[in-house]
Order: structure tokens, then sequence, then C-alpha cells
């Protein structure tokens, strides 16, 4: 009997190892999203080593009286998003939805942000996910102009199912409320009672946070309401408190020494 040729049966043998294997799988989304985090963050360290470099070069280039190097003013995400809304186009609507919000966290333009947002408002208003913008809905109307931005938190406030959701929709909506009118106004009260029953029912962290502490900002510290109580030593070593001073005027200086 002839013997098999060695590369005939290394030839059998891959040929053999390669139709056991499964055809290589479609990467999870996130998998896919750690990825694109990862290069967001290489790129965020790239340009900031070449700010870096322009400073050195100023500072060089002001002392022999050159031209001064331009520096982008901040990263260039452009082609990082335009990849991750690709990827997130080869999924289905209801895994898809992180890799939306961050395409819509690596815009910069007017039109990035629209295009982005019209894709969340018309295929995840049921996902959780879409409340991860929810901290920039209210600066929307500087990103997309009045007309887009109410229309953008129409539908939202329509379709949109998930308690977080709406909490951070709720907050977009009673923020200039609680922001311009004054702590003892009807409006303010109408307004923060609102707000305060959407986000207790939101189970939000941040939200929470973020409201309760701009509440305590402008009930307390607000002008014309009364400053909280301080208490303390002079340089005398005579215990004093602020309200002795009542109908005084009154300058602090805040210090501390670590």
């Amino acid at each position: 009997m002839n013997p098999i040729p060695i590369w005939l049966g290394a030839a059998i043998l891959l040929g053999s190892l390669a139709a056991q294997d499964p055809p290589s799988a479609k990467p999870d989304v996130e998998t896919r999203w750690l990825a694109f985090l990862h290069r967001q963050q290489q790129i965020l360290v790239d340009w900031q080593k070449a700010v870096a470099e322009a400073q050195r070069g100023a500072e060089a280039a002001g002392k022999d009286g050159k031209p001064v190097p331009a520096a982008a003013r901040r990263p260039d995400f452009s082609d990082l998003r335009r990849e991750v809304l690709v990827a997130a186009a080869e999924y289905p609507e209801d895994r898809k939805g992180r890799l939306c919000v961050l395409a819509y966290e690596l815009s910069a333009e007017s039109g990035d942000y629209e295009e982005v947002l019209d894709l969340m408002v018309r295929e995840h208003l049921a996902d959780e996910t879409l409340a991860e913008i929810g901290p920039s809905l209210s600066i929307l109307l500087e990103r997309v102009g009045v007309e887009k931005a109410a229309a953008a938190l129409a539908r939202i406030e329509a379709g949109a199912k998930h308690p977080r959701v709406l909490g951070w929709l709720a907050y977009a909506r009673y923020g200039k409320t609680i922001g311009s009118a004054a702590p003892d106004s009807e409006a303010f009260q109408t307004a923060k009672k609102a707000l305060l029953a959407v986000v207790e029912r939101a189970g939000d962290a941040r939200l929470t946070d973020d409201v309760n502490t701009e509440l305590a900002e402008k009930e307390t510290f607000a002008i014309g309401m009364t400053a909280p109580e301080i208490e303390g030593l002079d340089l005398d070593g005579v215990a004093f408190k602020l309200s002795d001073y009542r109908g005084k005027v009154v300058f602090l200086d805040f210090w501390g020494d670590w």
C-alpha cells in the first residue's frame, strides 16, 4: 500500500477541522459597545497629547516670534460615530439602543444630534437605554433648535414607557421653571410637586441627586432667601452666629487648610 503523502494528509486534516468549526458569529452588542468605548478613549488620549504638543509649540513659537500652531478644540469622533451607527443597523431594534446612545454622545453638530435622536424616538421609545441621554434633554434646544427639540420631546412624552425616561423628560420640562421662578411662587411650587412625583417613580439615582441638589440650592441660596445659620469663633475666639448680624451687610470668607 502506498502511504498518503504528508502534504495530502495535512490538507485532509485541516479540511476536516475547518468543516467542524461553526461559522464565525457576529459579536453581541455588549462586546461591540465595549470595543467602541475603547476606541473612543484612545481618540481622546491622542487628542490630549496633540493639545499638549500644540501648547508646547505655542510657547516655543511665542519666544521665537513665530506663528502659533493651532490645535483642535475637541476630539474628532465623526468617523467612529458613523461606524457605531452602521454597527447599530446590524442588530434588531430591541438590542441596539446602547449603540444609538453612544452615537448620540459622540455627536458634535446639530445635524448629528438630529439624526440619532430621530432614530431613537422612532425605534427606541420603549427602551430603557433612552434614559441614558436624559441628562442632555434639558439642553436639547441648544443642540437641535426650538422646533425640533419640541417635536422630539413631544414624541418621547407620547410614546416613552419606562419610568426613568419619563423622569428625565419631566426634569427637562420643569427644569426651566425651577430655575427661573421664585421659590415661593405658585409656578415654582407646582413644578416642584409635579417633578418630584415623577422622579420618585423613576428610581434613577443620578436624576434624584440632580433634582434634589437644584431644589436645595434654589430654596436655600436664591436671592431673597434667608441664609442658613452659620456658627463659629471669631479671630478673638469669641463664639458668634450669622443671625447675630441680621439686617447688616456681612462679608463671608470661607477658606480651609489641607
